[in-house]
C-alpha cells in the first residue's frame, strides 16, 4: 500500500512525521483491538468491528490518520499489519463523505 499524492500532501501539510507513525505503530502493536474498534483483535479476528465506535473516534481525523497508518506499517509485524489493513479498509468505508 502506498500513499496517494493527496495523502502525501496531507502528511506534509499537517506536519505529520515518522515519529507520529512510530507512536501509532507502537499503540497498535500493544492493542490489536485499536481502542476497542475490533473487539476480537487480540485473537487476530478483525471481522465485526464496532463501526459506531470507529466513526465517533476516527472519522473526523481520518484524512490525517490514514497516511500515518500506511507509514506505521513499516514499523509493525504481521499481526499489527493485519489490524492496520482492516482499520484502513473500515475507515475508507465508514468515513466516506455523504
Amino acid at each position: 500500500m502506498k500513499l496517494s499524492a493527496k495523502e502525501k500532501e496531507t502528511f506534509t501539510e499537517n506536519s505529520l512525521n515518522v515519529s507520529n507513525a512510530i507512536h501509532l505503530a507502537n499503540f497498535i502493536e500493544k492493542d490489536l483491538t485499536i481502542g476497542g474498534v475490533f473487539p476480537n483483535g487480540k485473537s487476530g479476528d478483525f471481522k465485526n468491528p464496532d463501526t459506531k465506535k470507529f466513526a465517533t473516534k476516527w472519522c473526523s481525523i481520518w484524512a490525517i490518520i490514514k497516511p500515518l497508518c500506511i507509514v506505521a506499517k513499516v514499523f509493525t509485524g504481521d499481526k499489527a499489519d493485519a489490524a492496520i489493513d482492516a482499520f484502513i479498509a473500515l475507515g475508507d468505508t465508514a468515513c466516506k463523505p455523504e
